[in-house]
């Protein structure tokens, strides 16, 4: 920019300089001297220049180009380049030494949202075990776990107006239970807008979808299957169902299908090892296929509210809010009501990225502790003081206990599936190990941590034995 400026005065200057020396003079005699001229007097007379006026205005133009010249010479800022591709034979600059990876404050999935990592980003870096502990352990921080508590709740009613993503939460807990729970096998959704809801992302692509576009032959063929399996069951069936818009249900499906709906879910349910969610616009009994006398049948559920409010051009929106009732009873066996309110994280959507393995064949969801990407490291948000005797090497040592704690539960899953034909997840076996640690009793461990009740309960108690000599020989 100097240089320009500093070439544009310069030839004002030359302009102005040419004109003064070679510009033409003219003689100028006054009218007084021709006077006395004739008089005999001596004439005076004096030289100008003929251009005066120009040769100012290029004076003036050259101590201007001057001043503008000598100042405001800061250099402009550049302005944004354009997008060009790449020339293939030109030199690529030298790359920029790599960044130090981000750390995440926290050791949950909700530490992760709370600083907008995309979770499509943690399914790259991080194995499949790390991402279920991670989402394990944001369920457990969650308001006292209560989303966690539904994982192996046998009935769910989810109530609600339009708009309150009951749908949503439906599909968001039957995600939750194929990943924490991998001995599920199906998930069934049964819903007449089972085509709108799977475009939404709501239902995933893997499930079997019964119902759509009002077949409500096919809807009442669902519930026909939910009963053969009730009848036939003679070990865990280890489905999770769906039964969406069940308000509808009532007229258009045979009678004798829905009348035992409710009376079904309640009582087999849970000895059969299906885990059904009803989602509902309301409660009442007749909405829900029930007959005379089964009011109380209700209470057999859990039943989860949400609620949605009105955006100011009338669409319908969640509120993120709401209640659920029965996981916990008081003295009289009441069931008591809790407010509740949902992570925004829990979405279908969101809760897809994360575990894109939904799609694999259900051998791939075990494979490997290979590493990621490297992108991000997590830490603690507070680190505990170390123990008076605490030495520099432990917590490489525990995390070295970690590691072959986790190895040998998944050996100990396939030890379990061909000597017993029972299936657990790695995260129960963990959980299990660390119970009998704190010596809790065999049956509490069976029943609560490895979800084996009823005719279950034989080989839950033989898996335990097994997992019993794993910690006995390991800690002789």
């Amino acid at each position: 920019m100097f240089e320009t400026k500093a070439t544009i005065t310069g030839c004002i200057g030359a302009v102005a300089l040419v004109i003064a020396l070679f510009s033409p003079a003219r003689e100028v005699t006054s009218a007084d001297s021709l006077v006395g001229f004739a008089s005999g007097e001596h004439v005076t007379i004096h030289t100008e220049q003929s251009n005066r006026g120009l040769l100012a205005l290029l004076l003036l133009a050259s101590i201007g180009s001057a001043v503008w010249t000598l100042t405001g010479n800061e250099e402009a800022a550049p302005e944004p380049m354009a997008y060009r591709p790449v020339v293939a034979d030109r030199v690529s600059p030298p790359a920029r030494q790599q960044a130090a990876p981000p750390t995440i404050a926290g050791d949950t999935l909700a530490d992760f949202w709370t600083q907008d990592v995309a979770f499509s980003l943690l399914a790259q870096q991080f194995d499949l075990e790390t991402r279920r502990a991670l989402f394990r352990d944001a369920l457990i921080a969650h308001e006292g776990g209560w989303i966690l508590r539904l994982l192996h709740w046998p009935v769910l009613l989810v109530i609600g107006r339009p708009g309150s993503a009951k749908s949503s939460f439906a599909a968001a807990l039957g995600i939750t239970r194929e990943m924490l729970n991998p001995a599920i096998r199906l998930t069934v959704v049964t819903d007449p807008n089972a085509h709108l809801k799977l475009s939404e992302g709501a239902w995933q692509q893997h499930w079997q979808l019964k119902g759509a576009r009002d077949n409500w032959s096919e809807i009442g063929g669902a519930i026909s299957d939910m009963y053969k399996r009730f009848a036939d069951s003679v070990a865990a069936n280890e489905v999770s169902s769906i039964y969406d818009e069940v308000t509808t249900y009532k007229g258009h499906v045979d009678e004798r299908q829905l009348g035992g709906f409710l009376s079904q879910v309640t009582s087999k349910a849970r000895a059969c090892t299906e885990y059904i969610t009803i989602v509902a616009h309301n409660d009442t009994l007749k909405a829900l296929g029930g007959e005379a006398g089964e009011a109380r049948l209700k209470d057999d559920m859990a039943q989860l509210n949400l609620g949605s409010k009105a955006t100011h051009v009338g669409r319908m929106i969640p509120t993120g809010k709401g209640a659920i009732e029965g996981l916990d009873v008081d003295e009289k066996n009441n069931p008591i009501n809790q407010p509740i309110s949902l992570p925004r994280w829990f979405d279908p959507a969101i809760l897809s990225e994360l575990f894109p393995e939904i799609y694999a064949p259900s051998n791939e969801l075990l494979d490997g502790l290979e590493g990621g990407l490297g992108k991000f490291q997590i830490v603690p948000e507070t680190k505990p003081k170390p123990p008076k005797n605490h030495s520099e090497t432990q917590d490489a040592n525990d995390q070295t206990m970690r590691t072959v704690r986790l190895v040998a539960a998944k050996d100990l899953r396939g030890y379990i599936m061909a000597d017993l034909d029972l299936d657990l997840a790695v995260c129960d076996i963990l959980a299990a190990m660390d119970d009998l640690r704190t010596e809790k009793s065999d049956t509490h461990v069976v029943k609560e941590v490895l979800g084996c009740t009823g005719h279950k309960y034989r080989q839950g108690k033989a898996a335990l034995e097994m997992i019993k000599r794993y910690i006995e020989t390991t800690e002789d």
